[in-house]
């Protein structure tokens, strides 16, 4: 599982997500502000192409390779592939500003809430732009759940489907649930 970076550059208005994070570090001390991890992807699907705008200081993220030739024609640079996607998972959503001019007029958000907002005040809906493993790894997820119980449940063999008591392999069981290794109709 691949971390990605997200900055943010306060004079532009430009988010810019990075697996480099010898990039991140370099744009961090030219003034952007480090915002943390902004999705978990695979190391296997599809490749998410990037393409940077030399005039404005926008970089664009792209699954379509028509996309980045027509950009390339308008005078943009093609940085290569910016890393692989899995083909589902937690929806990244490309939302576009019409009254942007320059960097930060496309942005890219994980959060429905988010994208919703921006679309009341007038931007325009770009769809899914790819897809990732979401914030956190799986791993990441189980070690919350079992974290988040913590002092809160007891043991108890007899009681042990929760919410306030589990055993051992319940508690395993259900994290396997929360994470999503196992389906929420899987009977322990």
């Amino acid at each position: 599982k691949i971390s990605i970076f997200r900055v943010y550059n306060p004079n532009s208005g430009e988010h810019l997500h990075t697996m480099n994070s010898y990039e991140k570090d370099h744009i961090v001390r030219l003034g952007w502000r480090y915002e943390g991890i902004s999705m978990v992807v695979s190391n296997t699907g599809k490749q998410l192409l990037r393409i940077y705008n030399p005039n404005s200081g926008e970089h664009h993220f792209t699954l379509n390779s028509n996309e980045i030739t027509m950009l390339k024609r308008a005078g943009w640079r093609y940085e290569g592939v910016a890393w692989l996607t899995p083909t589902s998972g937690v929806a990244m959503y490309r939302v576009f500003n019409p009254n942007a001019r320059g960097a930060g007029s496309h942005h890219y958000t994980m959060n429905e809430s988010e994208r919703n907002k921006l679309l009341n005040v007038g931007w325009r809906n770009e769809g899914v732009a790819w897809y990732t493993l979401g914030t956190k790894s799986r791993q990441e997820v189980m070690l919350d759940w079992f974290y988040a119980r913590k002092g809160k449940v007891t043991y108890s063999m007899a009681n042990r489907n929760g919410p306030n008591s589990y055993d051992c392999s319940s508690a395993v069981f259900y994290s396997l649930i929360e994470a999503g290794y196992l389906s929420p109709n899987t009977w322990i």
